[in-house]
């Protein structure tokens, strides 16, 4: 893999491993802050979590990214993807290790590959043996786990194969190129034999040109101007197509990274939809959470308020029974001092007088209920208050990850304006070889005029007819060869 492209990917692998932190830590605060399950469930992964992303962004910086990263990266985030799929008791972190797969295979690093794939399915195995053993509900756990095993060996196929794919993909295209550049050596060679066969026999008609005199002058200065015309338009002809065949392979290259970059940029703006419509859902789950906090201390509040009403009547009912308890002892008294005629009257005062006991004992025990009750109710109001704050920090930990999807977009905007510009520098590269088709093409037609002009030259030489024929019979060589010649270029 070419080191340009490797430390591209690594930035991909960084900024997936930045976003997935992000939506981790969420996830498990929420786990912890809401979630029936024990805390420490959700505070061991969420340390997991965090101390891996430092580490290995450390270990980025420091390596300056590689293959070595990426290798470590797979193993230390599929310990943690393996924690956080197996502490909570829902499977929203199931697709998390899906990108890094997939960066992972962009990598062409078997190793890497390897590494995720191994640990994404036990990861998911674990949780399949762990569910199926704890369940309360066997069958529609088992539904839900199946689902999820289904898609994780669905994915590990794909990302096997496709790795494999895409392997073969890379080794038949560089095959076709060597094939192409043997092509163009055997065409270069070829042309380079044609080009020395075209200096000797322009060279041989030079020494039969300056034996005929000065009563042919204008004869030999028209063959010398032939002989370096003809040389000259053998280089450029030579020197034109070489360049032709170059910027034919630059704009070849630039096309296929441009193809390459526009498939990511494509990919990396659906994702990034998708990740905003999550994050919106996530924020309005978060709203909802933080309203029913408010509306649980509002409740409290008024338990609370209408206990210490409860509270005041009891103290009342207290007051009365106390008051009835004084009332029935003095009508006892008076009874006693009646004699015979208060003996009814005074049992009557005895029931009243136990009457009034039963119900004070009876309202100290409401009373202390209340007191409970009351207590129960300061426990409830402070968590609902503790409950409403940490939906407000939710609220404004998704805001903050929302505006960093709405800076990765403006980012994707830039990426997007540079792929345009890569098009119109590949517009430029073809433009210009359209020029030098055309330059080629003028050469030609001036070998055309040079092989007219020495016809000419041939018949105002009547009288040395055998070394004419001698030049005659050279130029149609050498014509023959830079036919020859052009054949090859244009082929």
């Amino acid at each position: 893999m070419k080191e340009n492209h490797l430390k591209r990917t690594c930035k991909l692998v960084f900024l997936i491993h930045v976003i997935t932190t992000l939506f981790s830590i969420v996830g498990l605060m929420s786990q912890i802050t809401m979630s029936d399950l024990a805390p420490i469930r959700g505070i061991i992964p969420l340390i997991m979590v965090i101390l891996v992303f430092i580490a290995d962004s450390m270990y980025l910086f420091i390596s300056k990214g590689g293959v070595t990263y990426i290798r470590v990266l797979a193993i230390t985030y599929s310990i943690v993807y393996c924690a956080m799929l197996n502490s909570g008791n829902t499977g929203t972190t199931y697709p998390y290790m899906i990108p890094f797969l997939i960066v992972f295979l962009l990598t062409l690093d078997n190793v890497s590959v390897k590494i995720g794939v191994i640990g994404f399915a036990l990861s998911n195995l674990i949780r399949v043996i762990l569910t199926i053993a704890t369940s309360a509900n066997i069958q529609n756990d088992i539904e839900v786990v199946m689902i999820e095993a289904i898609i994780s060996i669905l994915t590990v196929v794909t990302i096997l194969k496709g790795y494999g794919l895409l392997s073969r993909f890379f080794e038949e295209s560089l095959d076709e190129v060597t094939a192409v550049s043997d092509k163009n050596k055997s065409i270069t060679g070829k042309i380079t034999e044609v080009a020395e066969s075209v200096v000797e026999d322009v060279s041989v008609v030079s020494d039969a040109l300056k034996t005929i005199g000065e009563s042919v002058e204008l004869l030999d200065e028209t063959m010398e101007n032939i002989m370096v015309g003809t040389q000259n338009t053998a280089e450029a002809i030579t020197h034109q197509t070489t360049q032709t065949h170059d910027i034919q392979d630059i704009i070849d290259d630039t096309k296929k990274s441009a193809d390459i970059v526009e498939g990511i940029n494509n990919e990396a703006a659906d994702a990034l939809k998708e990740g905003m419509g999550v994050m919106e859902s996530l924020f309005e789950e978060v709203e909802k959470a933080r309203k029913a906090g408010e509306n649980l201390q509002t409740a409290a509040d008024e338990l609370r308020s209408n206990t210490e009403d409860v509270s005041g009547i009891t103290s009342i009912i207290l007051s009365i029974s106390s008051q009835t308890n004084l009332l029935a002892l003095n009508a006892s008294i008076e009874a006693a001092r009646a004699g015979e005629v208060g003996k009814g009257f005074a049992v009557v005062a005895d029931e009243i007088r136990n009457l009034a006991e039963q119900t004070r004992n009876e309202t100290e025990n409401i009373t202390r209920i209340i007191e409970i009750l009351t207590s129960n109710a300061d426990t409830v109001a402070d968590c609902a208050t503790i409950s409403s704050q940490s939906a407000n920090r939710e609220t404004e930990y998704t805001q903050s990850a929302s505006q960093k999807f709405e800076f990765i977009q403006d980012k994707l905007g830039e990426l997007s304006k540079a792929i345009t510009d890569i098009s119109n520098y590949i517009t430029s590269l073809s433009t210009a070889n359209n020029e030098i088709v055309d330059s080629a093409s003028t050469l030609s037609a001036t070998s055309e005029e040079i092989s007219a002009s020495s016809t000419e030259a041939s018949k105002a030489s009547s009288r040395n007819v055998e070394l004419v024929a001698q030049f005659k019979k050279s130029m149609e060589g050498i014509i023959a060869k830079i036919t020859e010649l052009q054949s090859y270029t244009q082929g």
